[in-house]
């Protein structure tokens, strides 16, 4: 099964592209301790044009046995915009159980010490504190995600329900495409619901 890395769900993190700058820079460290302890150190620079530059690092531990694979990891953000300077420190989790190879069980959850709301254009890049579950249906070259998270959202002070709905196709070893519309979903339901009443 297809396994997601341990930082915010990328259904809920990941940025438009359409956005990002084209001067992304990254580097990652990754140690096998044991046959089934793995650690790894990622470091990210990102900038967006107009919007901030974002420095991130993090330090993920991996250990598996027979069906299970558990991660944590310690994360740390900084943001640079007009205004100044934000830090944010995090302790992200996961747990996955794969029932077989078409099928698994994913619990996360991830906590930051402040969830700072820079502006509306910069806060889908943004991670908050989140928490949530999705199973996972189908093989290494196309599977579905479907679940549920709760989430933060810095805007309206409180947080909210988003489904987990990811499609994903794998075109190479090294690409993978995923259709995050959880959002999406959310909005068009709400929509409907709003122009019924």
């Amino acid at each position: 099964m297809p396994k997601t890395p341990l930082t915010p769900m990328p259904f809920a993190t990941e940025p438009p592209l359409a956005y990002e700058y084209d001067a992304s820079h990254s580097g990652a460290m990754s140690t096998k301790i044991s046959k089934d302890l793995k650690f790894t150190a990622v470091g990210t620079y990102r900038s967006y044009i107009g919007l901030m530059d974002v420095q991130s690092v993090s330090g993920n531990m991996q250990y598996s046995f027979g069906a299970i694979n558990m991660q944590g990891a310690l994360i740390a953000n900084r943001y640079h915009y007009h205004r100044g300077i934000i830090s944010q420190y995090g302790i992200s989790g996961q747990i996955v159980y794969s029932f077989n190879p078409n099928l698994s069980a994913t619990i996360f959850g991830t906590y930051y010490n402040s969830n700072p709301f820079i502006s509306m254009a910069a806060f889908p890049f943004v991670p908050t504190t989140s928490y949530g579950g999705y199973m996972t249906v189908g093989n290494n070259s196309c599977y579905m995600n479907l679940g549920v998270e709760r989430r933060y959202n810095t805007f309206e002070h409180k947080m909210e329900t988003v489904p987990i709905i990811s499609p994903a196709f794998k075109i190479s070893n090294k690409v993978t495409v995923e259709l995050p519309l959880g959002d999406l979903v959310k909005h068009v339901v709400e929509d409907v619901v709003m122009k019924n009443r």
